[in-house]
């Protein structure tokens, strides 16, 4: 099995990383292409095939990672007519399964991915779908390439553009959330390296107590509140101040913006 990436940004190193960590290929296994030798170099370094030519990862390549921007995949698969017998795995908001057909083929074999930044460090989420004529065999393939760098969930293809705002671009918001802990902590006297890293431990922390717990995220809020303690004053005045709506709002606009990629 050869394994092929076009585009070599962060996502595209976390990928590579997790799948030569999980042995089920070796660096000869895989062809990397992008335009820029310095990103190029470090994947030389590492014994895995490179070159600035799409086309020598698509010849080489049994499944092709297509992790470039949404904006230049017109392009790219443009140059990919050719290949369209192969099997592709998009990494972008708004590409779809259709899109790649319109592209290369009808018959082209496609599973559409929404991937997230945390599995550069091993805890990525994945959501994933299948694509028409793609087999049994070849998918779950795809699926244990997904695993080796993060968790993954089947959704349907009509779920992916709002999956973006859950565990897409999710990230963003909790550095935000993180970084305004610590510049709180910091105004109140504490240094902020030191808030920081207090609070990225806490909401790490949480993350893991809520995913391994029984009970809901509403009862672990009230059992962290005391009836007239401190932390139900903090929750009091979030809620007053439309917290949860907040959060809605802002994640209907990030599916908004995938919607709008979409066209």
């Amino acid at each position: 099995m050869k394994i092929g990436f076009i585009g070599t940004g962060n996502m595209g190193g976390a990928m590579i990383d997790g799948i030569l960590a999980s042995k089920m290929v070796t660096a000869a296994d895989i062809f990397v292409s992008d335009i820029s030798q310095t990103q190029l170099q470090k994947y030389q370094d590492k014994g895995i095939n490179t070159s600035t030519d799409n086309k020598v990862t698509a010849t080489n390549a049994d499944y092709i990672f297509l992790t470039v921007k949404p904006q230049f995949y017109e392009a790219v698969l443009a140059d990919l007519k050719e290949f369209s017998d192969k099997i592709y795995i998009t990494v972008a908001p708004g590409i779809t399964t259709q899109f790649l057909r319109n592209m290369l083929s009808a018959t082209t074999k496609v599973v559409r991915t929404m991937p997230n930044t945390p599995a550069l460090v091993g805890e990525g989420v994945t959501a994933v779908c299948r694509g028409d004529n793609i087999t049994d065999e070849e998918y779950e393939t795809v699926k244990q390439l997904l695993s080796a760098f993060s968790e993954i969930h089947e959704l349907p293809e009509d779920k992916m553009d709002a999956i973006i705002s859950v565990s897409g671009s999710s990230p963003a918001y909790v550095y935000l959330l993180i970084d305004a802990m610590a510049k709180s902590g910091e105004r109140q006297g504490i240094p902020y390296k030191t808030a920081l890293r207090m609070a990225g431990k806490t909401v790490l922390g949480a993350a893991k107590l809520l995913l391994s717990s029984q009970d809901s995220a509403e009862v672990l809020v009230d059992k962290v509140c005391s009836k007239g303690g401190t932390t139900i004053e903090a929750v009091n005045h979030l809620q007053e101040h439309d917290f949860y709506q907040l959060i809605d709002n802002a994640m209907e606009e990030c599916t908004r913006r995938a919607l709008e990629l979409k066209k």
